[in-house]
């Protein structure tokens, strides 16, 4: 499992191996630990599960789910 601890950008994303994935607005400007497992890439606020994605390899890309916005 690989961990990382990244702050959450205005809009609402974190960046994880050079893509962008989207986290609950209300979120943005806090801190997240991001956790990927196999193809699964999982965001954690105070160890408490905001959002899981499934992994991309496009880089520079965006993954956004609509309720997050």
């Amino acid at each position: 499992m690989v961990k990382e601890n990244v702050k959450v950008a205005k809009d609402y994303h974190v960046s994880y191996n050079k893509h962008f994935y989207s986290v609950p607005w209300e979120n943005a400007g806090k801190r997240v630990e991001i956790r990927r497992s196999n193809n699964i890439v999982a965001i954690y606020h105070d160890s408490i599960l905001l959002c899981y994605h499934q992994f991309s390899s496009r880089e520079y890309g965006y993954t956004t789910k609509k309720e997050h916005m």
